[in-house]
């Protein structure tokens, strides 16, 4: 893994970390979190850029992850494992498995946290959900085409994107679609 300053031109060098498919940045803390050889999360300083902490996920994490903006929890899914569509949260302080949010029916190809850090969405490719992390509980759930999330800089909308030319944008305030924008593309990715 490499860490590079574009302003400066800096490179810093992680061996032995292995290929990463995903990594998450929190918005208000200086962490990154990138997966280590599929079943491990290795968590970053992004000013020292040394490693912090490995969470040692086992079977619960390897395909999609996210960081709350403060840092305090990661959210991951699983790819593969047997009858594990679970979201599992985890406390980056002690590396422990909080919470696993149970109610996708396939495994969740990206998560996405709300500015608020207690809103969690994800999606499977075909159903988008919203999840609040402190309770547990799902609040809401739509039809939604798409493998990819992106929440806007400003954190009002969510877009769901990636198995269709449409473009979902969703309120992240009340988990309602706001608009769909219409590629004649093919696919968005």
């Amino acid at each position: 893994f490499v860490f590079v300053n574009w302003r400066t031109g800096d490179v810093t060098s992680h061996e032995g970390l292995g290929t990463s498919r995903d990594l998450a940045v929190a918005r208000a803390a200086p962490l990154l979190a990138v997966y280590e050889k599929g079943k491990i999360a290795t968590l970053f300083d992004t000013k020292s850029k040394e490693v912090v902490k490995r969470i040692e996920m086992g079977r619960f994490g390897n395909r999609a992850l996210a960081l709350s903006p403060d840092g305090s929890i990661l959210a991951t899914a699983a790819e593969g494992a047997p009858h594990d569509t679970d979201i599992h949260l985890w406390s980056t302080r002690t590396g422990k498995r909080l919470a696993a949010l149970a109610g996708h029916r396939f495994y969740a190809w990206s998560l996405a946290f709300g500015p608020d850090g207690n809103t969690l969405f994800s999606t499977d490719g075909l159903t988008l959900r919203v999840w609040d992390v402190t309770a547990g509980k799902e609040l809401h759930r739509h039809d939604a085409k798409g493998y990819h999330l992106c929440i806007s800089p400003d954190g009002k909308l969510l877009s769901s994107f990636g198995s269709t030319a449409d473009v979902q944008l969703w309120s992240v305030a009340d988990g309602k679609l706001a608009k769909t924008l219409r590629t004649d593309t093919g696919r968005v990715a």
